[in-house]
């Protein structure tokens, strides 16, 4: 299940989520994002991580 983890460290599910990314030299970076939580999008600000939850129960990170 991929996820992305807002820069104040809250983790919420990418099915729920949009974001915008730009490639950077050897992957990508997410630029914005925002989850849809409730019936409007909140902003998760600058600085947001996509990822995967792993085994041991920590995040993964899979963008820069």
């Amino acid at each position: 299940m991929l996820v992305i983890k807002s820069s104040s460290g809250a983790i919420h599910p990418a099915d729920l989520c949009v974001w915008t990314q730009v490639e950077v030299d050897g992957g990508y970076e997410i630029t914005n994002a925002g989850f849809y939580g409730t019936s409007t999008l909140t902003p998760l600000g600058v600085g947001c991580e996509l990822g995967y939850i792993g085994k041991s129960g920590r995040f993964v990170k899979m963008s820069k």
